[in-house]
């Protein structure tokens, strides 16, 4: 380990790594081509980087890695007082990566990264001044102050398609779940937006995602109901909830906005009035 960290010291140290960005991680201990939000392990760290090459060192973690291929791939190994774990993914969107690990000690499972920081590149819609598309995201900058990232469209009806980037509005697509997941955690504000009718409402991505909800703030978008909370009971039968989406899924349903409860008041900001039915639905982060 010492050889290691003075290794990794004098790679920092040296003018070959000279640019700082951000090392966002997050793993899982079972292989199965997706991250378990659930039981997740997060690692936030800045990485030295210069050309394909990066690396990071503190007092019990070394870090070292490069980029291959023109960035579609990713490697690097983690040393963690003698546990070295080694690290492949592939470029799913952007600075984002997911792949596997496999460590010294017989342990392994998935990961999804951002290696880099999309709001420094532009990557994001933070930037974007104009409602539409902006560097590969379609971005809605008029409504509360912009900023807002796509993340789920709803036009018709299933079959929906899980995409890793949205590329149409007038289609069916969703972010992968683990895609979404990761992004979800990053931000703070989801805004459900329906776009024939203009009307929307935003909720604090923290409080919507309540565990003990009916249905907290789901980590699949192509799911009936978004989220779902109720006074009392999970039939939505009564006029005691709020929701997105409804649980029979129609075309004409799919993208409902309720907001009933009196004992959730998730929506921190809305246009609409206690109900909206409508079948399209825009889903935004920010």
């Amino acid at each position: 380990m010492k050889a290691l960290s003075l290794l990794a010291a004098a790679l920092l140290s040296s003018s070959a790594f000279a640019a700082e960005t951000p090392f966002q991680l997050s793993q899982d201990t079972l292989v199965d081509g997706q991250v378990d939000s659930a039981t997740a392990q997060h690692l936030s760290l800045p990485l030295q980087v210069q050309n394909q090459g990066f690396a990071h060192t503190d007092a019990t973690t070394v870090l070292k890695g490069n980029y291959l291929h023109d960035n579609a791939l990713i490697q690097f190994d983690i040393n963690t007082d003698g546990n070295t774990a080694y690290y492949l993914g592939k470029q799913v969107q952007g600075t984002q990566y997911k792949g596997n690990w496999y460590d010294s000690q017989g342990n392994a499972g998935d990961f999804n990264l951002t290696a880099g920081d999309d709001d420094q590149n532009g990557g994001d819609c933070n930037a974007a001044t104009e409602t539409g598309w902006f560097n590969g995201y379609y971005c809605n900058a008029e409504i509360d102050g912009g900023g807002w990232q796509l993340v789920a469209v709803r036009n018709t009806a299933n079959p929906r398609e899980a995409v890793t980037s949205i590329t149409s509005i007038d289609s069916e697509q969703y972010l992968q779940p683990e895609l979404w997941v990761e992004l979800k955690r990053k931000s703070s504000e989801v805004l459900f937006l329906q776009p024939a009718t203009n009307l929307w409402g935003i909720m604090n991505i923290a409080e919507a995602s309540n565990p003990s909800f009916c249905v907290p703030l789901v980590d699949d978008l192509s799911s009936p109901k978004l989220v779902h909370a109720e006074n009392s009971g999970c039939d939505a039968n009564n006029t005691d909830y709020t929701m997105v989406g409804h649980p029979s899924d129609s075309s004409k349903t799919q993208g409902n906005l309720y907001s009933y409860s009196t004992a959730y008041k998730l929506w921190v900001r809305q246009n609409f009035g206690i109900v909206s039915y409508n079948g399209t639905l825009m889903v935004f982060v920010r």
